[in-house]
């Protein structure tokens, strides 16, 4: 199947340590961005998780300054992918 990998997209999931007074806030700002796919609230020390797909390496390392600029660095957990084991999911109901 087709992948955002094998298109050549970067990926990376992410997450923030956002005070509870700026979630809402926090969540629009990030789902402004295109290429922010999910956005969920979690339990624990970061606890706004959200992944970013982005065309070029670049484009990753622009919007990852940009969070620093907004959320400082000690605020953000970035996980890039490394491999990808499942590509898809099937629900039967």
């Amino acid at each position: 199947g087709v992948t955002h990998r094998k298109l050549g997209f970067e990926s990376s999931l992410l997450a923030l340590r956002v005070p509870e007074e700026k979630i809402e806030s926090s969540a629009k700002y990030l789902t402004e961005y295109k290429e922010v796919t999910h956005c969920y609230l979690r339990n624990g020390e970061y606890n706004l998780w959200f992944v970013f797909i982005s065309l070029t390496k670049e484009r990753m390392k622009s919007f990852l300054g940009e969070l620093t600029k907004r959320f400082g660095k000690k605020n953000i957990l970035n996980l890039s992918t490394k491999k990808q084991f499942k590509l898809n999911t099937n629900l039967k109901i």
